[in-house]
């Protein structure tokens, strides 16, 4: 993808030899990547990732200023139950998409994806409407009641949006990837930024989590709505996916469960435990550490579900060589961001997010070593999936969400204080 540097920008980063040098760079690095596919993708996609995380990073002293640590915990709270929700929106069919043998099997797999999403929003809005006093006041966050039919709403928008960056990962649209990147994260941020200037309170927090996940769904969509390709699609194509990959929704969709619910559960239990004031400090830290893993991780892992795929067709004995590879090149990437936030987080996020949010840089020193674990595993964890190993893959999501769910639930019975 070519990137062109407008000249106001140049002059900012120091003028004619600082563009120069800029150039120079890139095409260095065209030359080093002649012929390296994986890392091109990589570099591609993370370029979008990047930028998009960049512009959220760049909003969080702001977003930090306008909300306070209970209506970003109230977010939080939201923002964990939908990524619970959403992972069973399709029931992992999208997974099926790059590894399906032909076009027109994986066509067909997207538009059983995209129907089981439409009705998991469905059923979502039946059950937020019926159990949304009674949620609410279990995780503490009663002021949530009136937005949880948002819910279906954020569902089907990720839910879609999965279903069609499978399709460009199968075909290799790594450009459309990266600019649906940034149109995620500017439009997050806008609406975000512009409902706290207008005293939205959560709802601003939550309209803006919507709007960011669903952007990009029509850029992604359009390859596949311009094509004429539903002419390949029919009852029995479907029926015959269905039965093809019933691993993913009977096996890997509750993998992918058990996972999210080990990422999302200790914001919820801890709102549950000792309200939202510590989910919310809680939950800030979590996302501003997440950062690398958004940045590297997310892009990383889309590129090598795509490859992996692949060589587990061809040349399956180099997936094992490509997945130990890139564990220890992120492990070793991560220490030195580990290191940084061991050392300076409380002072650094009181500098910069404000002296309420202090506090909130005490769990990221606390979350440091988590930080350097997920960035060197998260992007390999599909690597089960490719080779359709998913019920080793269920065992190990069980066995986690066991853990994460004792180390605090435990304290928590034991009137531990939130820290602990």
């Amino acid at each position: 993808m070519e990137v062109e540097i407008p000249y106001c920008l140049s002059i900012l980063l120091g003028g004619r030899p600082a563009l120069n040098l800029l150039k120079r760079i890139k095409n260095s690095l065209r030359v080093k990547l002649v012929g390296r596919s994986f890392l091109k993708s990589v570099l591609i996609i993370a370029g979008g990732t990047a930028l998009s995380q960049v512009i959220m990073a760049a909003s969080s002293p702001i977003v930090s200023r306008l909300y306070s640590p209970e209506e970003i915990g109230l977010w939080s709270v939201y923002s964990s139950v939908l990524g619970m929700i959403s992972v069973l929106a399709t029931m992992k069919l999208e997974l099926a998409i790059p590894i399906a043998d032909k076009d027109e099997t994986a066509l067909n797999v997207v538009f059983l994806s995209s129907l089981t999403a439409l009705g998991a929003s469905v059923l979502v809005l039946v059950l937020s409407l019926a159990l949304a006093s009674p949620i609410a006041s279990m995780l503490n966050a009663e002021p949530l009641i009136p937005y949880m039919w948002l819910l279906c709403i954020g569902t089907l928008g990720i839910g879609l949006y999965n279903t069609f960056v499978h399709w460009a990962i199968r075909k290799k649209l790594y450009a459309d990837i990266t600019r649906t990147k940034i149109s995620q994260g500017v439009t997050k941020v806008l609406v975000q930024v512009a409902s706290g200037f207008l005293k939205f309170g959560p709802l601003g927090l939550i309209l803006g989590e919507i709007a960011g996940q669903a952007s990009g769904i029509k850029l992604l969509a359009k390859p596949i709505l311009k094509s004429q390709t539903f002419k390949v699609i029919s009852p029995t194509a479907i029926k015959l996916v269905a039965l093809r990959y019933w691993k993913f929704p009977l096996i890997s969709s509750w993998s992918a469960l058990l996972n999210a619910v080990s990422y999302h559960i200790p914001v919820l239990l801890l709102s549950a435990g000792y309200g939202s004031g510590v989910a919310g400090a809680f939950g800030f830290s979590h996302r501003i550490i997440s950062i690398p893993v958004s940045l590297i991780g997310v892009s990383i892992a889309q590129v090598f579900y795509s490859e992996g795929a692949s060589l587990s067709k061809e040349e399956p004995e180099e997936l094992l060589i490509l997945t130990k590879r890139t564990v220890i090149r992120l492990f070793a990437f991560s220490l030195p961001f580990a290191v940084l936030l061991i050392l300076f987080a409380p002072s650094a996020f009181e500098l910069i997010f404000g002296e309420a949010w202090r506090e909130a840089g005490v769990y990221a020193r606390i979350l440091a070593a988590m930080l350097t674990i997920r960035l060197a595993v998260s992007p390999i964890s599909q690597t089960l999936s490719i080779i359709e190993s998913q019920g080793t893959q269920l065992l190990l999501d069980l066995l986690r969400l066991c853990i994460v769910v004792a180390a605090i639930a435990i304290p928590t019975l034991l009137e531990m204080s939130a820290l602990q």
